[in-house]
């Protein structure tokens, strides 16, 4: 999904979260400045996008396909604003980490830079506890049905889910995603190690920096973007006090106008 001028020289990439895919987007992106060129990427292996078998499901590999996709898009000399939800944001941590020059700003949206909140804390059972579980996640995608994922989702939404949307939603587990999403959980894609080197890299980041927060997700709280606001150093904190989770549906236009406004100012 991309939008705007081809020979932008300041574009700005989206990455999206689990377990959503590119189009969760599409209605933020319209907002974006006409002279800046637009690009919401599936990260591999998410939405119609794949990951080969033989490449491991890790964090590494992720973000290594995705700095190639930017390459082949835009150009390897090229300088974008990243903006990045939910695991999003660690792809975006990772692509600062390696290259903290290459993107002069970064807006963060509801995830976290916490190990337990990715990794756990100890035995805890939680809704994916059964994808996690080698033969039990398999099955549990071939079990799944549309009403399953439609009662997930609403515990993420103000408003709740409407035909049209969740259809969007729906469509990669038509073609197979389900079985991807259950490799990327049982692979554990992340480590205590990515987290350190995440959060010394966005302590040192250069770059402008802003976060916007959906104020009442039972996910990623507001100790979760407090926290990431005194790693980068007190950047502007924008709080949605009724959204959730999903700030690109239940306020798209808003977080639009106001991720646009960031791209817009000068250093």
């Amino acid at each position: 999904m991309e939008s705007g001028r081809s020979d932008s020289a300041a574009p700005v990439v989206f990455l999206h979260g689990i377990p959503t895919w590119s189009w969760i987007w599409r209605n933020v992106i319209p907002a974006m400045p006409e002279n800046r060129r637009s690009i919401a990427l599936d990260l591999p292996g998410f939405g119609l996008s794949s990951l080969d078998a033989d490449r491991p499901f890790t964090i590494a590999t992720i973000t290594s396909l995705i700095e190639q996709a930017i390459n082949q898009m835009l150009g390897s000399e090229s300088r974008p604003a990243l903006v990045a939800h939910d695991f999003g944001g660690l792809v975006a941590s990772e692509l600062i980490a390696r290259s903290p020059d290459r993107y002069p700003k970064v807006v963060f949206t509801n995830t976290s830079l916490r190990p337990t909140a990715w990794i756990g804390s100890g035995w805890g059972i939680d809704l994916l506890t059964p994808l996690r579980i080698p033969w039990l996640g398999q099955l549990s995608m071939i079990l799944a049905r549309p009403w399953m994922l439609r009662l997930a989702a609403s515990q993420f939404l103000i408003d709740p889910v409407d035909p049209g949307w969740f259809a969007g939603y729906w469509y990669p587990f038509e073609r197979g995603f389900g079985q991807s999403l259950t490799r990327f959980y049982q692979s554990r894609p992340v480590s205590v190690a990515d987290f350190d080197r995440w959060r010394a890299g966005l302590t040192a980041y250069n770059g402008q920096a802003l976060l916007v927060w959906g104020g009442r997700d039972p996910e990623f709280g507001m100790s979760d973007s407090s926290d990431i606001r005194q790693l980068l150093g007190d950047p502007e904190v924008l709080v949605f006090d009724n959204v959730s989770h999903f700030l690109m549906e239940d306020q798209p236009g808003a977080l639009g106008r106001r991720i646009s406004a960031f791209l817009n100012t000068t250093d």
